[in-house]
Order: C-alpha cells, then structure tokens, then sequence
C-alpha cells in the first residue's frame, strides 16, 4: 500500500455564516490546547468524525483531524481515504479507512487483514513475483524457493524472547533486577556477564525455532526434496519441482514462499568509481572532528560490513601512520566469512569508511575511517545472492559476534515491496538485539531492499557542497527515497554519499553513492557505543538517537505525516548523538538534559493506554524527541504489518498540549515530535512526553527513546505577533467583534542562509522552527519563535489561510533582541471549527 498526500481545503463560506461566527464557539476550538487545525477537512474527514461519534457515543464537537491522506491499495483495487481523529478529552486516536467509491468507514486492521485476505486468495502462499514465475514452468521444472515457516500460536519471536527472558531471570539474580525495571536480560552492568545472558538467550531462542525447522525438514525428507537450511531462522531454502512446490504451499507450516537465488545483489554504488579531489568534507558535514577531539575513535567495538566481496586488508600503504603501512591501513582486524570469492574496491572503499587509519595528505590528524579503533569484520559471498547475504549477517552477528553490521548491497523493486532479503534483516536484527544498518539504493526510486522493512537504520545519501555543516547540502540526486508498499517512512538517515579510501593496492582514490553512506553511520554508532556501552544492547534507542538528533537536508525536518521525505528525518551529526548517548534515562525520573531511555514494554505497562517520560526544559531551548521499536520480524507474510504502534504527545509545564507536538503516524516502527521543525521550549519547567498504545498485539517490544535539547543561545532574540480572523481580506485588522483572534495558524521560521534579503527556501534559506498561534490569558492569539541567534530570518504562514503579507520579512534580529507584531490575518471557511 503506498501514500500520498491529498488535502482538499473547502474555501466556500457565505456572508451570512461569516456573520454569524462568534467569540463564544472559538473557547472550545482544538487549538486552545495546542492541538492541529482541522480546516484541512476532506468529505472523507467529516464521515470519518460522524462514524467515530456514533460509533464511540462520543460529541463531535470533542473530535479532530490529524491525518487526512489518500491511500490506494493495489491488491484490493480501491481507493481508500486514511484519516486519523482524535478525540480532545482524552487523546485517543482513532485510525481509519474510507472507501472512496462507496464512502465505506473501516479499520486501518480491517483493511490490512482484507489485503492478506486478497493476497492469499490470488497467489496462495506463494510471493507474487514466485507465483509469476511459475507460470511460464512446467510442473516438472526444478525451482530454488525459500520457505518461511508460519507462526505457530504462542511461538511469535516477542513470545520466545519473553519465556527465555523469565528462564533468565530464575538462574541469574541480575536479569530478575533488569527485567524489574524494563530492561533486556542482557542489559546488565557487568559486560562479561552480559556477554554470557546474551549467549544463553541466542541459544535458547534458536533452539526453539531450530526444533519448528527439523520437524518441517523431515517432511521435506519423506518427500526427497533436496533443502538448505536458512541459518538461524525459521526458513529453508528448498530445490523442488514446481508441482512440489505448489503442493509444499498448502502444507499448514508453510508461512510464505519467496523465490530464491533469483535476485543478485547489485551494490549500492555507481557502477563506476570516479576519481575526485581529495577532501575530508564527510568527516566536517557529521561533526566527526569534534567527536574526536573528545577521544573517541571507535576503541572496544566492532563493525562487519557485509557486501558482494571483501575489502583488501592485506596491502601495504605509504599513507597510514601507523604498522609501517601494513594491513592497508586497517589497525583492528576481527574475522572474515570463510565464504567469498573476491576482494573489491567496493568493499575494501566501505570498510575503509568505518575504520581506515589512512590519513588525509593536507590533514594529517585525519583519518579516512570514521571509527579507526574499531575492530572491523569483512563478509562477502561466492556469487552474490541476497540469500547469501543474509548467511553472512547471519555469521557476523551470531558467530563473529559484532557490535553493528552494515550491508551496502541492495535488491531493487519496481513496486516497493519488500523481499525475504528485508524480512530476513528485519528477522535477524531483532534476534541479535544489535544495531543492522542497510544502504537505500541509488535508482532514485523506492528504497530496496533490505531497507525496504522495518528494523534495519536505513541510510540515504547527501552531497556535502561547502564547509559549513548541513548548509546548501542537497539528498543525492541518485539516493532511493520513495516509501515501501507498508508505508514505513524510508530512509531513516542520510549520510555524506562521498569518501575517499584506498583501493585494492593501497592509493588513494574515492566513490559516492549510499553504500558509502551506510558504513559512515555504522561507525558513528561504533562511537555511540563507545561513549555508553549499554547502546550495544539497545539498538532501538539507538536508532532513535540518531534520527532525534539529524539536521535537515530537504523538505520537512522531522517525520512529516502523509509526506515521503528523501532526507527521513535528516543528517547524522555524531556530535548532537554522542552528546544524547552519553546520558541514560529511565521511566520515573527527570532527564534534566538531552537523553536516551530503553525498555522492554509490555501491554500492560501502558496506564489508560500510556506511559509517561519527564524531561527538563528552559524557555527558549530546542528540543525534538524520536520513539523506536521493533516489527514483529517473524511474520511470514509477503506484506506483513505492524503488531505494535504506538504514538506520542508532549505536556508542557502546566500540563497543556505543547503546540505540534502530536505524532500518530500508523504505519511505521518510529515515532517523532515534531513532524516538523523543532519545538522551541516555551516555558521553563519539567514536560511530560506521553507515549500512547494504540496497538500491542505481541507479548513485548523493546522501545527506545531520545530527547534532544540544545540550549537557547545566549544574546538570542525573539519574534512575535498576532493572528486574527481577517473577515474583509485586507490584511490589516478590523473591528474585533468582526475580526477576532483566532488560533492555530501554522508559522515557520527560515533562516536567510546568505543574508541576501530574498526568501529563497529552495536554495538555501532553511526552516529554523515552527510553531501554531495559540489564545494567552487576554484572549489574544499569539505565537513566538524564541532562542533566535542573530542573523536574519523570514517567518511564513500557512499560504492557505493567510492574506497578508507573506512572507514577513526579512527579519533582522541583534543580540537579545525582541521583534513585536509581525502579525497574520487569516481567512478560511472554517475558522474555530470544534
């Protein structure tokens, strides 16, 4: 299913209405708590309120719009409206589907549940690229095809890890007193020890799984058909005539059956490899020098690099300071897949990104590798398939035992759905715990696999274009954004597309492309891990770091609903991450800074369907949070979805909905607030961020959060101004008994990049925060952008309600200076809707 954005904004209103629209129905708007506008509203959206109502017994009146998207699901043939309401009293989402044809309301599941209905229905068991090609076979034809078993009730992976869990917990004290304040088993303060738990719960979990593989391998047996099994999960990769195959597809174990060995893995780079000026502009556009300089080079971590082949470790090199130039440069050197048939520029350029001690001719304090102490495991294939692959993550996480793998090979999708290649990722990365990094692509389409599921950290690409970090950077042109058929929101990350490395040989040369951009935030996690060693064991907060703490490159700076950002939530800065990674928090206590919590939630440690986190803010901070979790990974199903969803709000000091502070995205596995921007902090005091359960249909899930804050500048200024019903559309204001105030204007704050006077948001100029015009205590709707660093700016309003000026500016704003009445009159057939 895929999405795009479609809004339909109704501008029709009499006089008469106009007339009779007064200052007593605005006191229950949505905005007054800091809630989204509903004047956004589609047909769909007015009987989608109208179901709810009824079918809750809740007032309309209590209800708004949060999302109203146009959604068509290929399989079904339809098209449907995806609207998201809210109810005010208690924040309850409510997630559904309106047919366009026939004005039909169901269930976001509903549909889901009907699609799998349809799928199983047209193709069986079979994936429909598998069932296409066994059209054109005779049923004697021999064909290779990857069996995943089906879920048997109570064996879901979330059941598995929680009854090894409990096992844990009766043999070591530690894990009991982990598990009593929502960690992992093997989130436990004595690494040693934790390396044990970690062992013994991989074990436990694969010999339970292994025990459903041999019962299904000894009916392969009984048949003669000849199978391979899929390391560490509950597949086989089975040779089988296509009448056998048809008949192995009813088999009550049969989850899915993909076609194998069909797809080879294409590398996610240009097929050439360009020779550019020497630069270290990836390590200035991360922030990457100043982690250095704080002492941390990637020391007691590891990093596997998966590709089609395996880097050159054995060249000897005049450019590293270090080992008289041997290794090529490489300090720590761990294992390498006992599988491969080459050695490559390609791999030997990725694993150079991680952890090449090579230095820079004009910047000999510099290294090519972003992570040079890092140990670093070398995986490759004999003849490229993504099943191969998917052995050497296998080997790298469970045999090699690494702290981070990245695979810089991808498989493309004309449609954007995701292969077995994802679903083994997405399987394995949440067996292991451990953080799998995957490249976007380079076709410029939609995300290949394996970033086309849920769990890997999805890396897209950017081009670095001056000195000065994330300024007039752009998304490389070629970098995968477009979202998979799930609506998962890919990538999650960009990164610098461009390094420099020494090839096979040891000289110097460079490439661009993603599978340069994946292995650079692998080693920026190395650091992560680094600076808190717990972050190896929680690889959701992980993720969540890094996405709360990205800097925009283009469009949207957070995780906008109903858009397919190219940047996700932007680009890495290993210097923002490392300083959230370096503060844990927990459930009942304060984060008085930037911070990172991890738990291991069950449905029952939501109250009234929430959960809430305390943070410190001063007035004038910005601050911007990032909720991750696991997919339920075992799910067999060519189009699986999610089992948890969970969404979030943020209360200010005085317990008031924080103005854009809403996410309740449905079909994906992150969660950010702002969807857009930053919040600027408007009160000084503790906020409360609610995490709520819409859906927790698994037994648990590791969820990770972070919260971002960068301290308001010193001598910053402020902006603020007015917003009021603009009734004659002159932009200047009235009579207030005809021109009122009225909240929940949109205002952006761009930044004038090159202070050439001239709003340029397209070449330059960059969002700089947003927030909603809100009623203070006279009654008036006002708005402020505060913490502003000097320099000039340009604040904008939703052009669809706005008829003044817009946008205002420029703005000049001094040292501690305080800018009044950049004011906004605004017309729009539903002002103050309730």
């Amino acid at each position: 299913m895929t999405r795009s954005s479609f809004r339909i904004i109704i501008l029709v209103l009499t006089a008469v209405v106009l007339l009779n629209l007064n200052i007593t129905a605005r006191a229950q708007t949505a905005n007054e708590q800091g809630l989204p506008n509903i004047n956004r509203q589609s047909i769909f959206a007015h009987l989608a309120i109208e179901h709810v109502s009824k079918a809750q017994g809740i007032p309309a009146s209590t209800l708004f719009v949060f999302e109203d998207t146009e959604v068509r699901s290929e399989i079904l043939a339809k098209t449907f409206q995806f609207v998201t309401i809210i109810d005010k009293s208690s924040f309850q989402p409510y997630k559904l589907m309106i047919e366009h044809d026939t004005r039909a309301v169901h269930s976001a599941n509903d549909v889901e549940l009907a699609e799998k209905k349809t799928r199983v229905e047209r193709f069986g068991k079979l994936d429909p690229a598998l069932f296409n090609h066994l059209q054109g076979l005779s049923n004697s034809d021999v064909v290779s095809a990857t069996i995943i078993l089906e879920i048997q009730p109570g064996a879901a992976l979330s059941d598995l890890e929680l009854e090894v869990t409990n096992e844990l917990s009766q043999k070591y004290p530690e894990v009991r007193n982990a598990v009593a304040n929502n960690r992992s088993p093997m989130d436990v303060p004595d690494v040693a020890l934790s390396h044990k738990i970690r062992a013994e719960y991989l074990s436990g979990i694969t010999n339970r799984v292994q025990q459903r593989v041999n019962a299904f391998l000894q009916i392969l047996e009984a048949r003669r058909i000849q199978y391979t099994p899929f390391a560490g999960m509950p597949a086989v990769i089975v040779t089988a005539t296509k009448a056998q195959l048809i008949q192995l597809a009813q088999h009550p174990s049969v989850g899915n059956v993909f076609l194998a060995n069909y797809d080879k893995v294409v590398l996610a780079a240009p097929s050439s490899m360009p020779t550019r000026s020497v630069s270290n502009g990836h390590h200035t556009a991360s922030n990457i020098e100043a982690v250095w300089a704080l002492g941390y080079k990637g020391s007691g971590t590891s990093v596997a690099v998966l590709d089609s082949s395996v880097a050159d470790t054995s060249s000897v090199s005049s450019h590293c300071p270090d080992l008289n130039g041997a290794n090529n440069c490489f300090l720590n050197l761990g294992d390498v897949y006992p599988f491969f048939s080459l050695i490559t520029d390609h791999a030997t350029a990725i694993a150079g990104v991680v952890a090449s001690n090579a230095v820079y001719p004009d910047a000999p304090n510099e290294t090519l590798g972003i992570a040079p102490l890092t140990t670093i495991h070398r995986g490759g294939t004999i003849s490229g398939t993504s099943e191969q692959v998917v052995q050497a993550l296998d080997w790298a996480l469970f045999t090699s035992l690494v702290d981070v793998a990245s695979a810089s090979v991808v498989t493309y999708s004309s449609t954007g759905t995701p292969s077995s290649f994802a679903w083994a990722f997405d399987y394995q990365a949440r067996l292991a715990q451990r953080t799998v990094v995957a490249a976007a692509g380079n076709n410029g389409d939609y995300v290949a696999s394996p970033g086309a599921g849920w769990n890997s950290l999805v890396v897209g690409g950017y081009h670095h274009e001056t000195s000065t970090m994330w300024e007039n950077d752009l998304k490389g042109e070629a970098s995968s954004w477009k979202n998979p058929s799930t609506g998962a929101e890919k990538p999650d990350v960009v990164a610098p597309a461009f390094a420099n490395f020494l090839e096979v040989g040891g000289s110097f040369a460079n490439s661009d492309g993603t599978s340069l951009s994946a292995p650079h935030v692998a080693a920026i996690a190395a650091l992560l891990i680094e600076r808190n060693s717990d972050l190896r064991n929680t690889p959701t907060a992980l993720k969540s770091i890094l996405m709360a703490t990205a800097r925009n490159i283009e469009g949207p700076t957070g995780l906008l609903w109903s858009e397919d950002h190219r940047d996700g939530a932007g680009a890495v800065d290993a210097l923002g991450a490392l300083q959230v990674a370096g503060n844990r928090g927990q459930h009942g206590t304060t984060c008085l800074d930037s911070c990172w919590i991890s738990e291991v939630l069950t449905p029952g440690d939501f109250t009234n369907w929430t959960r809430s986190y305390e943070v410190y803010a001063e007035a004038g901070d910005r601050i911007r949070f990032g909720t991750s979790w696991w997919s339920q990974a075992d799910d067999p199903s060519s189009s699986p979805v999610l089992s948890t969803d969970l969404d979030m709000y943020l209360l200010d000091p005085d317990n008031s909905v924080v103005p854009g502070s809403f996410s309740f995205n449905a079909n994906n596995n992150v969660e950010m607030i702002p969807q857009d921007g930053y919040i600027i902090a408007p009160k000084t005091g503790i906020y409360t961020l609610v995490v709520q359960k819409y859906e927790f249909n698994e037994t648990s899930n590791l969820v990770g959060i972070a919260y971002s804050r960068e301290e308001a500048l010193a001598n910053s200024g402020t902006i603020t101004g007015t917003t009021w019903y603009d009734a004659d559309m002159n932009g200047i204001r009235g009579d207030p008994m005809d021109e009122y105030p009225t909240d929940g204007l949109n205002l952006t704050l761009y930044k004038d990049a090159n202070n050439n006077g001239i709003f340029e948001p397209n070449f330059g100029d960059t969002l700089f925060a947003e927030v909603e015009a809100n009623y203070d205590d006279n009654n008036e709707a006002v708005y402020s952008f505060i913490g502003i660093p000097p320099g000039n700016y340009w604040v904008l309003g939703d052009y669809t309600y706005v008829t003044s000026t817009n946008p205002i500016g420029p703005i000049n704003i001094g040292p501690s200076d305080t800018i009044n009445d950049i004011d906004f009159g605004v017309w729009s057939s539903c002002i103050d809707c309730s």
